[in-house]
């Protein structure tokens, strides 16, 4: 029987490191340590962001900074994924995307697109889509009864399968 990543236990240690390996110099090091689901880490094309499921260990605080909790006791309720947009460089945890799937990075590392269930008690579909900008607010792009493919064109295009609608989405 599979465990699904909210049924960890209380108290298991949920922090992956990632490590810059130099292979000229046969070396490695460790760059930044996270809490959340190491094998679910997405880097940006150009390896200055990632996007990893939280596991529900990271919250915003009263004054808006998002902060990791102290111990996994204090978990979040209900399901993940709870995505965490994170800055490598400086290890800052920059936005909690909740209750989403993460679709893709922009070749530029600007935008990525993810879904978050329309109503989650009714479950998994339709799906509202949203626009992330590093830095910015996402934007709704609608909700999508079906989501079956989704791919980055170039920079500023996407194209998504819908069920049997196949769609190119321009973003400018």
């Amino acid at each position: 029987e599979a465990i699904e990543p909210w049924d960890i236990p209380k108290g298991a240690d949920a922090n992956f490191t990632l490590w810059r390996v130099d292979l000229s110099r046969k070396s490695a090091e460790p760059v930044q340590t996270f809490k959340g689901s190491g094998p679910s880490a997405v880097f940006s094309p150009d390896g200055k962001f990632i996007i990893f499921d939280g596991l529900g260990l990271y919250s915003k605080s009263s004054s808006g900074k998002i902060v990791a909790l102290q111990n996994s006791e204090k978990r979040l309720a209900g399901p993940p994924p709870n995505l965490v947009l994170a800055d490598l460089n400086t290890g800052n945890i920059l936005a909690i995307l909740n209750l989403t799937n993460f679709l893709g990075w922009s070749s530029n590392s600007r935008h990525y697109i993810y879904s978050q269930p329309e109503d989650l008690d009714k479950g998994l579909f339709p799906v509202i889509l949203y626009l992330g900008e590093v830095g910015k607010e996402p934007i709704s792009l609608g909700r999508v009864e079906q989501p079956l493919y989704f791919g980055w064109v170039d920079d500023e295009r996407f194209i998504m399968k819908d069920g049997c609608k196949v769609s190119v989405v321009r973003l400018s």
